[in-house]
């Protein structure tokens, strides 16, 4: 039986044979023995709070993007714009949408409809080196092959462009998709490839440190507007970039997945729902916060007493601590002294012999 492959293919596109196998396009051609959807399902998500499910720091509220913060666990807020507020914040969805239940948003008010030379628009994360070691980014030509999932809701029709830069943001991939006149509006999974060997200079660190930075942008002037592919420079978006923030509708993202293509398929695992409570372990890695967080004991004038926590699961790094509103009977100066990433340890000075404590909001910051 004659095969009609379909017309026009994109990366990834898979076919089915009339009684026969699959096929998935790889340009420049049809290729058979793509895995099958349950090889696929359970490849591993490098993305940390893809889901959008934790926002520790900031919950729901809204923030301008144009000053920075985190939407939600791992996922910073970026803009820059000479003519609109740019708002960021995390939602959770209202009523029952597939697979989303969170997700973070960014609107201008008013509409932003130009892109000056250095405006932009992102949601980024900062990528630790032992999350994709094994993709040995940066190494000549042994870099492996890669895909990026997501899923979007866009006001603008058009080219939108997804980049991952080094640490140093020295080098860039840029990669594009498009978002329909039919897509407007609508929550529409998409993906995006990073081909073996593509990723082949520059110093993308493998350790408990910053690796890489993954960019999502929507709105972009020519100073960070470079090619598509691998490049040197600090690029955020690629030629024909839509303007997302040029009507008053938002620009949703979620469900983000970054997966090893081992066997070069171009085809993402099926998204997966993260369990939350692994998420929250995850995040906590990078920053964490402990309510009522209380320091007490007994000694002479001028002497210290201490209290610890343990860190479970531990932070990346020794954490640097933020003593929220503070407040102390017979005691002053909470400080940080002696602390690791597996346990804080904190002190007080007490006033006057005796008794004493030191109360407040213990915030810690171990992101890259």
């Amino acid at each position: 039986m004659a095969m009609d492959f379909p017309a026009s293919p994109t990366e990834g596109q898979t076919y089915q044979a009339p009684g026969g196998p699959l096929y998935t396009y790889h340009a420049p051609a049809w290729r058979s023995g793509a895995p099958s959807p349950q090889a696929l399902y359970g490849r591993r998500n490098r993305i940390v709070n893809g889901a959008m499910q934790i926002s520790q720091e900031n919950g729901s509220t809204a923030f301008s993007a144009l000053t920075g913060g985190y939407a939600a666990d791992q996922w910073q807020a970026s803009a820059v714009s000479s003519s609109a507020a740019v708002t960021a914040a995390m939602t959770k969805v209202a009523a029952p949408a597939g697979e989303i239940t969170n997700y973070i948003m960014m609107v201008a008010s008013p509409a932003d409809t130009s892109a000056a030379a250095g405006e932009y628009a992102q949601f980024y994360q900062r990528i630790e080196g032992i999350r994709v070691a094994d993709l040995y980014w940066g190494q000549a030509t042994a870099s492996r092959a890669a895909i990026i999932a997501f899923t979007v809701n866009l006001p603008v029709a058009g080219t939108y462009w997804v980049s991952l830069t080094n640490d140093t943001a020295a080098y860039s991939f840029l990669a594009s998709y498009t978002i329909s006149a039919g897509e407007v509006g609508q929550w529409v999974r998409k993906q995006v490839t990073i081909p073996a060997g593509a990723i082949s200079a520059g110093t993308w660190s493998n350790g408990a440190v910053l690796c890489a930075l993954l960019h999502f942008t929507f709105h972009c002037g020519s100073t960070f507007t470079g090619v598509a592919g691998f490049q040197a420079g600090n690029f955020l978006a690629g030629p024909g970039q839509a303007l997302g923030l040029s009507t008053a509708g938002g620009c949703y993202l979620t469900n983000v997945g970054l997966y090893l293509d081992p066997d070069n398929t171009g085809v993402p695992p099926r998204w997966e729902m993260p369990d939350e409570a692994q998420e929250l372990a995850a995040c906590q890695r990078y920053w964490r916060s402990y309510t009522k967080y209380m320091v007490t004991g007994y000694a002479l004038t001028g002497g210290a007493t201490y209290g610890s926590v343990p860190f479970s699961p531990p932070m990346r790094i020794t954490p640097t601590a933020n003593f929220v509103s503070p407040s102390y009977s017979n005691a002053s100066a909470l400080l940080d002294t002696g602390s690791t990433n597996t346990n804080g340890l904190y002190q007080i000075t007490i006033t006057s012999t005796g008794g004493g404590w030191g109360l407040c909001t213990l915030n810690l910051n171990a992101r890259m």
